[in-house]
């Protein structure tokens, strides 16, 4: 089975290593799938459609999720497949609150990613959830905060610019409302880096980009006792880039 550069399971095994970013990562557990050949098992599993082995493969991998999270993170707790998480859905997919959620979530991620992204799901990864510093929720509960996406290649800075574009930015009824101050808020939460962040992000997206090699996007989120997390990172070509880096693509 070759494993894309895009999945976790390719890319974070080999940035855990770096002693300089450690400090930098979320606490995370990979849990690979029985069925990393078969992408169509999950489709099966919503349906019913499946046999007694495959049941009882889904079964005890649900059971060993379950286990580690009880044992080391405790609810809430994030989770994700290794190529995405669905946030803009927040405690629907990636946030599970209480054990009683846990299954339904996994599979909604699981069916986003294979149905809508097309694909495949090689792994849960579990994550301890952290306290984004933010200004306002949007989407479906989602904290839109300081997130920045930095290019780098083969060691060398590039570009950045802040995650989220205002026309990005969602309201659900019934979950989320606009602020009246909305563009005060965003004016706020998207501010250009400070310098020292910037050099600290810069360096830390060249130090993972040389130890991986080729063009990446790496994502950084602030919390609210101020430390920057590396949450998440693509091959370039596979990447949507801020309006400040679009010279980059073609």
């Amino acid at each position: 089975m070759k494993i894309p550069k895009d999945s976790m399971i390719y890319w974070y095994p080999i940035i855990e290593e770096i002693d300089e970013v450690k400090p930098y990562l979320p606490r995370t557990t990979i849990v690979v799938s029985p069925f990393t050949d078969d992408y169509m098992i999950w489709i099966r599993i919503e349906e019913g459609d499946v046999t007694p082995l495959e049941v009882l493969m889904y079964k005890q991998w649900l059971e060993l999720i379950r286990s580690i999270i009880d044992e080391f993170y405790g609810y809430p707790v994030f989770i994700r497949t290794d190529h995405c998480s669905w946030k803009w859905y927040w405690n629907k997919t990636c946030v599970v609150e209480s054990p009683k959620n846990l299954a339904k979530n996994i599979l909604e991620i699981i069916s986003n990613t294979v149905s809508f992204a097309e694909l495949p799901v090689r792994a849960i990864v579990i994550r301890e959830l952290l306290k984004i510093k933010h200004t306002f929720r949007a989407f479906y509960g989602l904290p839109i905060g300081r997130e920045f996406r930095f290019i780098a290649k083969d060691g060398k800075y590039l570009c950045h610019g802040y995650y989220w574009t205002k026309k990005s930015i969602e309201f659900k009824e019934g979950y989320t409302e606009k602020p009246e101050n909305f563009d005060k808020l965003y004016e706020e939460i998207s501010r250009p880096l400070d310098p020292e962040d910037f050099k600290l992000l810069k360096h830390l997206s060249e130090v993972v980009t040389k130890a991986l090699g080729g063009a990446w996007t790496i994502d950084f989120a602030q919390t609210e006792d101020g430390k920057w997390y590396l949450i998440d990172m693509a091959t370039l070509e596979h990447s949507w880039v801020p309006p400040e880096c679009k010279h980059l693509v073609k």
